[in-house]
């Protein structure tokens, strides 16, 4: 049996950047960034909410 012909096939991969970063380093980095954001907003809004409520207190 005789080699069936075949043809060589090459791929050029190349790696998307903006501005000389990879976009999928931009990408995770923009999406942790965003988590971290998000945290310390609510962090601070529920640390806010927790203020004391006036009212009558026992000396007992």
């Amino acid at each position: 049996m005789a080699d069936a012909p075949y043809r060589e096939v090459i791929h050029a991969d190349r790696l998307l950047t903006v501005a000389g970063l990879p976009a999928w380093l931009l990408t995770v980095g923009g999406g942790a960034l965003l988590a971290v954001v998000t945290v310390i907003l609510t962090v601070r809004a529920s640390r806010r909410r927790r203020a004391p409520v006036a009212g009558v207190r026992s000396t007992a």
